[in-house]
């Protein structure tokens, strides 16, 4: 049965991410591999990946092959450093790219943390922040950036994230 996942910040091919983030790799290769084999670890091929934007920062050549190597149905919503048209995304594998929100199943799918506070019923999932904390996050309003703990560089499943956030809020 197919599974819908989630991720945000991926950053790709990203050098200062590694030293922005403290993320623990000691080069964009490591990085690089890491981060495909998470994902081809949980993601099969008839599963959906919402990326949450910021997938890749490197050339349109880098994006081709490391997207092909990706399992899945990948769908972007574009952060601010998705910088390809939306034609060179679905030319490396994007069945779908997304600016600003995408509603489903009960959660809203955006790169930015919410300007207004969400209260519910709806999960605003987010990314942007990184590692970052900041005050709005809370049982309705959940950063999914790559380097958050719950996410360990790793795409997580809709229930995986509900799940995760009725522990750490409830």
């Amino acid at each position: 049965m197919a599974r819908t996942f989630i991720i945000a910040d991926t950053h790709f091919c990203h050098k200062n991410i590694i030293k922005y983030c403290n993320r623990p790799f000691a080069s964009i290769e490591e990085m690089d591999t890491v981060l495909m084999s998470n994902w081809n670890a949980v993601v099969c091929p008839q599963d959906t990946v919402y990326v949450l934007g910021d997938f890749l920062l490197g050339t349109v050549e880098q994006l081709m092959e490391i997207t092909k190597k990706l399992n899945g149905h990948k769908i972007l919503i574009k952060g601010n450093h998705d910088r390809f048209t939306n034609a060179q995304y679905e030319r490396a594998g994007f069945e779908s790219v997304i600016r600003g929100d995408f509603n489903i199943r009960g959660f809203k799918l955006r790169h930015y943390p919410p300007q207004e506070v969400s209260k519910g019923p709806n999960i605003v999932l987010f990314g942007h922040i990184h590692d970052k904390k900041i005050e709005i996050e809370d049982k309705y309003n959940i950063c999914v950036s790559a380097d958050r703990n719950i996410m360990a560089f790793t795409p997580k499943t809709i229930e995986q994230i509900r799940t995760q956030n009725e522990i750490l809020f409830n």
